[in-house]
């Protein structure tokens, strides 16, 4: 049942994620000029266009994206001297051997590690929690990854714990559990994710220190702005936490 779920959520949040909205918009509008339906296929080109330009425009992708990253928490690090464990929530990676291990983690993936790192090095005596899945058809997982990147950054395998089976944020927490109990535990994932891991740990009785890395979102003056991909892409990091906390309210009436 939790793997047919997992599929769904994927297919349904395409299309109604601004990207793929828009595709479905445009290949309606082809479908109604076969069938000569010309008004019909006029308006609905005009909305995936301007469904492109509106979520392609930086100030509006702002809007979306500020909020939800720039979230505040209870707790900050600074108040917690006693941190044993550091967990880095996993991202999209390459199974592509021929590039170098720094090229085969996404953006996002990179800054986490890079923070966890940080956060390490911070905490004397501490744990990594490394944790991830693998793509379909993928000849490696996240997590092979992961670890061969912290390994070449100095950090000895016995101070990493790692999950492969985990895909998606609730069975993080699951395997989080496992390990950290009822302690207070660094939380590493991007900002624009973090309100909604911080709800899901939360939901699992779980105490995570928060600590946001990957920001995209920033305080704008100007609203001349061009549509540019980045902008898509922003908003679409906005959508896709906005419908999973969706999803996660929905979930919780299911079970």
């Amino acid at each position: 049942m939790d793997i047919v779920l997992f599929y769904l959520k994927k297919v349904i949040s395409f299309f109604i994620m601004p990207y793929g909205f828009a595709v479905t918009l445009l290949l309606v509008s082809i479908y109604l000029l076969v069938k000569k339906r010309d008004k019909l296929a006029l308006l609905s080109l005009s909305l995936a266009t301007v469904t492109l330009l509106i979520f392609s425009y930086k100030y509006f992708s702002n809007m979306l994206l500020y909020p939800v990253e720039r979230e505040t928490f209870p707790y900050t690090k600074q108040k917690v001297d006693d941190i044993k464990y550091i967990h880095i929530l996993g991202s999209g990676y390459s199974d592509d051997i021929k590039v170098p291990i720094s090229s085969r983690l996404s953006e996002s993936g990179l800054k986490r590690i890079i923070e966890g790192v940080i956060e390490y090095k911070e905490h004397n005596g501490s744990k990594l929690i490394v944790t991830g899945y693998k793509y379909p058809y993928a000849k490696t997982t996240y997590t092979q990854t992961a670890v061969e990147l912290l390994t070449k950054l100095g950090i000895p395998k016995s101070d990493i714990i790692s999950s492969e089976q985990t895909k998606d944020t609730d069975d993080e927490a699951l395997f989080a559990k496992k390990i950290v109990k009822d302690n207070r535990y660094i939380l590493v994932t991007s900002a624009s994710h973090m309100k909604r891991a911080y709800w899901i740990m939360k939901q699992h009785g779980l105490h995570p220190i928060p600590v946001k890395t990957d920001y995209h979102s920033g305080d704008l003056n100007s609203i001349l702005f061009f549509p540019s991909p980045n902008s898509l892409k922003e908003s679409h990091t906005a959508m896709h936490e906005y419908i999973g906390m969706l999803w996660q309210k929905l979930k919780s009436f299911i079970y």
